[in-house]
């Protein structure tokens, strides 16, 4: 199965992560490390009655807040399935993988959502048997990550094509050298 992955859907990703993960797939933290700081591949929609979330003063308000500022599902699902790997960490990405800790922290969830991602970035860090790097990794997914660098907020949004093998589409871009400009990578592969 580990040729299979990454796959062109959400769905079969968590399904043979998970499995990767379970199977002590020697390269699963490889492949998937570099998935978390992506967009979900399909952008799978939840369905909700916005009126009816409306008139819920319990819970709608979560559920509405959920919607409009999506947690990145995919993503935690693959930081949770790593959570447990022991082999297969080089410390790029490690890095990586604990950066993604800090920018979580801007995520909008339920009521119990923080303390879910905190519980199982304290377990990754269980798993790191050296003392010295497993204090950086803490104080490194603590740190707070602007999402947007500053003097970018009003910046031009760009979208730009990415081809097969993580290519450039130069035809789809259009920047003036020094402008700021917000890069959106749109998938103009044919292939899929």
């Amino acid at each position: 199965i580990n040729p299979l992955y990454p796959a062109k859907t959400d769905a079969l990703n968590r399904e043979l992560v998970a499995m990767l993960v379970y199977l002590e797939a020697p390269d699963v933290v490889a492949k998937t490390v570099p998935l978390m700081s992506q967009e979900a591949v399909g952008l799978e929609e939840i369905e909700f009655d916005d009126d009816l979330l409306r008139r819920s003063g319990g819970y709608g308000g979560t559920f509405l807040n959920q919607k409009a500022n999506n947690p990145q599902r995919q993503q935690i699902h693959y930081a949770y399935a790593l959570k447990n790997v022991s082999e297969g960490w080089t410390p790029a990405l490690r890095k990586q993988y604990f950066t993604w800790f800090a920018k979580s922290r801007n995520f909008k969830g339920g009521a119990s959502f923080g303390g879910f991602i905190e519980n199982f970035r304290k377990e990754s860090l269980a798993r790191i048997t050296d003392e010295k790097e497993r204090a950086e990794m803490d104080a490194l997914s603590k740190q707070p990550v602007r999402l947007i660098p500053e003097g970018y907020e009003e910046a031009r949004k760009i979208e730009i094509g990415m081809l097969r093998g993580m290519k450039f589409d130069k035809e789809t871009l259009e920047a003036k050298a020094g402008e700021p400009i917000a890069i959106v990578l749109t998938n103009n592969d044919p292939d899929g």
